[in-house]
């Protein structure tokens, strides 16, 4: 642990700064995992928005999809709002009012019963708006889950939709799924379920400084 802290300060101190951060994600970006990344980024920029929403695809933050497992928002001041249900925030009205430098895409496993067709159309569409709106993208893809046999097509539409437009960091190359059987096999709980997202966490923000 005080070598990623040293790590990571070492990296806030050579990093150049931008202002402005907007950060999306899905279930895992509610959960321990998107709440440290969000704690690290703001450490290092001056202005950062946090928008996640359980469930989440691209398109729910195009149209404001509720969900209903949960959500994690914060802005620019901290202010933090959660809860069960709630709708998703649209996108296109945080990169017009918020302008933000760079967008962190945090999704991934809700495309897993997707069609590769609307996989590729969905995070095409997001990317595309994302960088004629003039921010750069990073796109940081699904973490490991109990059975993997599916997470490299993720991967494979992932890249195929992105087309080189944004920096794309692979998750579950840095995580391996608690060996649980408590767990439902998707998200990290409990205490190793906590290490393994509080590291994943740290590696994407090493991602993020490095690419941003």
């Amino acid at each position: 642990m005080l070598q990623t802290l040293t790590l990571i300060t070492t990296i806030l101190i050579s990093s150049p700064l931008y202002s402005k951060t907007l950060f999306i994600g899905d279930s895992h970006s509610v959960g321990i995992f998107g709440k440290k990344f969000d704690s690290l980024i703001r450490q290092d920029e001056t202005e950062v928005v946090t928008h996640t929403s359980c469930g989440a695809v691209a398109k729910w933050f195009r149209n404001g999809q509720k969900t209903r497992c949960g959500y994690f928002n914060r802005d620019v001041n901290g202010v933090t709002r959660s809860g069960k249900e709630g709708p998703t925030p649209i996108i296109d009205e945080t990169l017009e009012k918020f302008k933000p430098e760079i967008v962190v895409v945090a999704l991934g496993g809700n495309y897993t019963n997707r069609s590769d067709e609307y996989t590729i159309k969905d995070i095409d569409e997001v990317i595309s708006l994302i960088v004629n709106s003039g921010a750069k993208c990073l796109w940081i893809g699904a973490p490991s889950v109990r059975d993997n046999s599916r997470t490299p097509r993720l991967y494979r539409l992932a890249n195929e939709a992105v087309k080189s437009r944004c920096p794309i960091f692979n998750s579950s190359e840095v995580t391996t799924y608690p060996n649980n059987p408590n767990l439902d096999g998707v998200h990290y709980w409990g205490k190793e379920g906590r290490k393994q997202a509080e590291n994943w966490a740290a590696k994407a923000f090493e991602f993020y400084i490095k690419n941003k």
